[in-house]
């Protein structure tokens, strides 16, 4: 069970969390019912939300041994630092030493364990880390959110076609599962035919379609491609999302091809249906492992940067189309 949850069900709290880890929707939620167990009522004076990689670690601290404003306790939540990725003795040290008055609660995609920081959290506090859910998983989660939000049924076998139109991005099923209860009005049970109707364009096939294209350096058709997806009313965020995860398989897909795995295997250790498995090492050996790990990181900073504000999300998927489609030679100028 998440240490998290059970705190929460305890009402006992520790000084500080970190939530980190590749699926977003699993993160903001464990931040947010963490948040909304410390501090029910809304309380601007003590609780304090920082966002982004430009946060000042000493604000931070100035912050958090101030005395809470006529309350038990003073939250301050960190998202998206990029402290765990690079030294920050000073924040390390502040959360050795917590006031008792302080909750501290870091929300950060990435970590990396060899920093004193992380050390500091986990040994002061509570790591929990949300991967990505198994289809198994999701497929009861499918069902435990339709029910819950809007009463709706779903049989196994819808669910695991909801998974193949929408993929396994959670953010992205919820998105799915809300049009789906809309469509289906007063009717208490979402059908096969209902995700053929709602989700008819298998969103996934459409960006490997853009991916395979982006790997033959056919930017033409890449960029016709995400065009076509604009049209059919698709967001940027969403396409930038899946074609990280895509990216992320390929790299994957990659690394795992000297092991002499069956498809079946591969299948299983990178997380997708078996006659994916093809199409994903065809696209792993016209890149790079560099050139996938820089997209794969391109496409974090790229989604932090929309989300921040700091980038138009239109521009960036296209300018990360055009990097990734360039051809060799012209790649290689850009980088120069």
């Amino acid at each position: 069970m998440s240490t998290i949850l059970e705190d929460i069900r305890k009402g006992q709290f520790a000084g500080v969390y970190l939530i980190h880890g590749e699926e977003a929707y699993l993160r903001r939620d464990r931040s947010d019912r963490l948040c909304k167990a410390l501090m029910p009522e809304p309380d601007e004076m003590n609780f304090t939300r920082f966002t982004g990689k430009d946060i000042d670690p000493a604000q931070v601290i100035s912050l958090g041994s101030t005395m809470p404003f006529f309350a038990e306790r003073r939250v301050i939540l960190v998202e998206d630092s990029g402290w765990f990725r690079a030294a920050n003795d000073d924040m390390a040290q502040f959360v050795k030493e917590l006031p008792d008055y302080l909750v501290l609660v870091f929300n950060e995609a990435q970590v990396d364990k060899k920093f004193r920081l992380y050390k500091a959290v986990n040994s002061a506090g509570h790591v929990e880390e949300c991967t990505r859910l198994r289809p198994e998983a999701l497929e009861k989660w499918i069902a435990g959110y339709l029910g819950h939000q809007g009463g709706k049924k779903i049989s196994r076998s819808a669910a695991s076609l909801l998974l193949d139109k929408a993929g396994d991005d959670m953010y992205l099923l919820k998105m799915e599962m809300d049009k789906l209860t809309g469509y289906v009005g007063n009717r208490d049970e979402i059908r096969d035919t209902d995700i053929e109707e709602i989700c008819s364009v298998t969103l996934q096939d459409r960006i490997f379609d853009m991916l395979r294209a982006i790997t033959q350096r056919d930017q033409k058709k890449a960029l016709e491609l995400y065009k076509d997806l604009l049209a059919l009313k698709e967001s940027p965020v969403k396409i930038l999302v899946l074609l990280g995860r895509q990216f992320t398989q390929v790299l994957y897909a990659g690394e795992l091809a000297g092991e002499n795995l069956s498809n079946a295997e591969l299948a299983s250790r990178i997380g997708v249906r078996p006659f994916a498995v093809k199409k994903l090492m065809e696209c792993a050996r016209r890149f790079s492992p560099d050139e996938l790990a820089r997209a794969v990181a391109d496409v974090a900073e790229m989604d932090e940067a929309i989300k921040t504000g700091r980038m138009n999300d239109l521009l960036a998927v296209e300018l990360l189309i055009i990097k990734y489609s360039a051809n060799r030679n012209q790649a290689v100028r850009n980088r120069s």
